[in-house]
């Protein structure tokens, strides 16, 4: 690498030494390849299992299927009471 004829302090181990502790900025060409493959395959993988919004679309369906429950069920339980409070109150009629 330097040659005798010019003055010079570094020798060549100290040059290689201070070059391999550099921090590489760019990949080499193996790296590269393995980057371009994990990239590919991050990119190319299908779906499997539900998302967030799958699950969410099943969450608003069992509420909907649970408030349409609770007022069919609000309904009749409203009905008999009033008719059980109108038996007990005496104004009822025939139908107590």
């Amino acid at each position: 690498m330097f040659h005798a004829s010019h003055n010079c302090h570094y020798s060549d181990a100290s040059i290689t030494t201070s070059l391999e502790t550099q921090p590489r900025l760019r990949a080499t060409a193996p790296e590269r390849f393995v980057m371009l493959a994990r990239i590919r395959t991050t990119l190319s993988r299908k779906d499997e299992g539900a998302s967030a919004v799958e699950y969410g679309l099943l969450i608003a369906a069992i509420a909907a299927v649970i408030v349409g429950i609770v007022f069919g069920l609000g309904t009749l339980v409203k009905n008999n009471f009033s008719k059980t409070s109108s038996c007990i109150s005496g104004s009822g009629g025939k139908d107590c």
